[in-house]
């Protein structure tokens, strides 16, 4: 019903808003990290509502601005830990382990302890 409804697209094009407050920003990466516990949901999110492009324009755009870079990154890990990785590395060739990779080494993440960060995506 999500995916047909185009539900997490708008979450994303909602999430580009100026206007959004940042508490409404990490709760749409907590419904994000949510999905990822749902049979089939991080699958989904990869190869149907183009996640992880989002992600990568998310952490290209706003370099840590906005403060979600971490629990982005941490997302972005979740996503690949918990998909069905033999249908998403067919559906992207091969690339995706090594674009998670990149996203997670980008500023050498170390799980946000320095921010006291509590991780959104455990489920």
């Amino acid at each position: 019903m999500y995916r047909r409804n185009h539900y997490f697209e708008h979450l994303c094009s909602m999430y580009w808003s100026p206007y959004l407050p940042g508490i409404l920003k990490a709760k749409i990466l907590d419904i994000l990290c949510a999905t990822t516990g749902i049979e089939g949901g991080s699958t989904t999110l990869i190869t149907r509502a183009g996640v992880m492009d989002w992600i990568a324009v998310q952490l290209h755009t706003t370099k840590g601005g906005d403060g979600n870079d971490v629990t982005l990154r941490r997302l972005a890990t979740r996503l690949y830990e918990t998909c069905n990785r033999e249908h998403v590395d067919a559906w992207s060739l091969g690339s995706m382990a090594t674009r998670v990779q990149t996203m997670s080494e980008q500023t050498g993440t170390d799980g946000g302890a320095e921010r006291g960060d509590v991780d959104v995506c455990v489920v």
